[in-house]
């Protein structure tokens, strides 16, 4: 029974991984991680689905938006963790965003600081060489992380603050909070945990951005 739960997980990883670069906007707002840092030579792969929105007005109006899915991978150094992501943001006549992700604990397993720098490109254009990948904005996207453990093993309440700031381009900053969790359905299961999400961004122009989704972890060994 182990065995084919086991196998089903990995069925169902490799399929997220695979349907990530081919899915087909704004911004990518969802973290999907904690304060904790990855000890030193392990590693975690975390893909994700995200669903934005919208919201105007006096009144709050609630206007639906786009979709984003994300693969996160990071390794864990002696004092600090690297990562990479690459995003893909709306289905149809999106984009991608690919960032470098390192993070830096400044409160053991409960306060990390995370710098994404990174930059949009749009869907690749046919040439006579081979497709070409259009750059569009370079940007920092900062975090601060907020880890709160809670019930059993490494289950967790994540609160984050974070920042978007386009670096070649006039578009507004934009600033919001995150409030997920991190958490392991099953305790005869190691290295892997759901992380469902929320959060909500406004811009200097006084824009509003809700989003929610859910993240899948998995951990890749180490000594």
């Amino acid at each position: 029974m182990l065995k084919r739960f086991n196998m089903r997980k990995s069925i169902l990883f490799m399929g997220a991984l695979l349907l990530a670069p081919y899915m087909t906007g704004c911004y990518s707002f969802g973290l999907y991680q904690t304060a904790q840092l990855l000890a030193p030579g392990h590693s975690s792969i975390t893909p994700s689905i995200s669903r934005q929105a919208f919201i105007s007005g006096d009144n709050l109006d609630y206007t639906d938006g786009y979709s984003v899915v994300d693969v996160q991978v990071h390794h864990g150094l002696e004092k600090y963790e690297i990562g990479c992501r690459i995003s893909r943001i709306g289905f149809e006549d999106g984009y991608q965003f690919v960032s470098f992700d390192p993070k830096i604990s400044l409160v053991k397993d409960r306060l990390a600081f995370l710098l994404p720098i990174g930059f949009f490109f749009s869907d690749p254009f046919p040439s006579e060489v081979g497709s070409i990948d259009v750059l569009e904005s370079i940007q920092i996207h900062p975090a601060f992380i907020a880890s709160i453990p809670f019930g059993k093993r490494e289950n967790q309440l994540n609160l984050a603050l974070k920042g978007i700031i386009p670096l070649d381009s006039p578009a507004d900053h934009v600033t919001g909070i995150n409030i997920g969790l991190r958490f392991t359905p099953d305790e005869d299961e190691e290295g892997y945990a759901l992380h469902p999400e929320i959060g909500l961004f406004t811009s200097a122009e006084g824009h509003y951005f809700f989003h929610w989704g859910m993240g899948f972890s998995y951990a890749l060994g180490g000594p």
